[in-house]
């Protein structure tokens, strides 16, 4: 059984023996701004997560897991089927509070928490998913192709690789083997994580398009500043194809690099050169990263003989993931935001002003923290 290293086991565990509902860090009176205001953040935290708990109590009463923490609970249910409903609800309730607890208010001056993103941690993000929008646009996306309840995940493993991870419905990450719970399909992380098929250009229909572009020429911005003097792009890093993503199985081709030297208003290709440059990812794992003037490579040089896969391999990658914060998704939660039956989408979108960005890289830094 693969392992599945957590925050939530970090973190206060919900009860030792009776299982109670923990206060969040937060004022759940005050609301989490649009994504979920106080009526509706009470459903979610308190309505929702005492009656998981309440009925956990009641399941396991008299039983060998009775005094179990949720985490023990789930692991020891996991593989009984006559356990199931232990299992639901204690899976539920972890999952739950994992979500609220990796949330925060929205900022007063500000339109949410990207701030406390360290440079370390959004280096990666854009080495492995192109862009803080495009990591935003695929997280949603993953949670627009839920057509169950569920939650999406955005884990890490100890050397820094992450990916978005869907559970469905009370399936769990800490116990991978599961056979009885919702489809594993796709939950083969440690080979999904290592996928280039990530980092998609965003369509102009893409709801984080506009946020993306300005993302792209703020970092050209930033290389123009480190670089006063325009060179012309070398023919090695010119574009072909651009890799499809794993869900959509589309491919899409990214435009011809102009021969001309770049600057941001140089012609209307502008844009297009920088969404090439800036979003460039290999087609498989065993080609080199493109070269690139903002980032390092995602994992140590190695020798032309050795595959990334191969390297990947050495370094354990992908077998104890690390999530970093998650979203549910669940009707209940959109419907008491007040954003009806067919607003999942953009309540959605609002989930990004109440991530708790702060909390988020200080969990990933510590998980990659070298290790004496």
């Amino acid at each position: 059984m693969k392992r599945f290293a957590t925050r939530l086991i970090s973190r206060r565990p919900l009860c030792r023996y009776k299982h109670t509902h923990v206060p969040l860090p937060y004022d759940v009176n005050k609301g989490l701004g649009e994504f979920l205001p106080p009526a509706a953040l009470k459903v979610v935290s308190f309505d929702y997560q005492k009656g998981l708990l309440d009925r956990l109590n009641e399941e396991v009463r008299g039983t060998d897991l009775e005094g179990q923490p949720v985490v023990q609970t789930i692991v020891s249910s996991a593989p009984d089927r006559s356990r199931v409903l232990a299992f639901n609800y204690a899976s539920l309730a972890l999952n739950n509070h994992f979500f609220l607890d990796g949330l925060a208010p929205p900022p007063d001056s500000l339109p949410n928490h990207e701030h406390h993103i360290s440079s370390s941690f959004i280096h990666q993000i854009r080495a492995q998913h192109g862009s803080l929008a495009q990591l935003k646009s695929n997280f949603s996306a993953a949670a627009m192709g839920l057509f169950t309840n569920g939650f999406i995940w955005f884990v890490t493993d100890s050397a820094g690789n992450t990916a978005v991870v869907p559970t469905l419905g009370p399936g769990s990450l800490l116990v991978r083997s599961q056979t009885y719970m919702a489809s594993t399909k796709g939950m083969d992380v440690g080979f999904d994580m290592g996928q280039w098929g990530r980092g998609d250009l965003l369509t102009e229909e893409d709801p984080y398009f506009e946020e993306w572009k300005e993302e792209t020429i703020s970092l050209m911005e930033k290389e123009s500043a480190r670089a006063p003097t325009t060179n012309a792009v070398p023919s090695h890093s010119l574009p072909g194809t651009s890799p499809a993503s794993p869900a959509s199985g589309v491919s899409a081709q990214n435009p011809t690099q102009p021969s001309h030297t770049r600057s941001l208003h140089s012609s209307p290709s502008t844009f297009n050169d920088l969404k090439s440059r800036f979003t460039r990812l290999p087609s498989s794992l065993d080609e080199d990263d493109p070269a690139r003037t903002y980032e390092e490579p995602l994992v140590s040089p190695n020798p032309k003989n050795v595959t990334r896969t191969e390297v990947l391999a050495k370094h354990g990658f992908g077998q104890t993931l690390y999530p970093l914060f998650a979203l549910s998704v669940h009707e209940h939660a959109w419907m008491s935001a007040g954003f009806g039956v067919w607003g999942k989408e953009a309540w959605i979108k609002k989930f990004w002003s109440v991530v708790d960005w702060k909390k988020a890289t200080e969990a990933y830094e510590h998980v990659t923290k070298p290790k004496n």
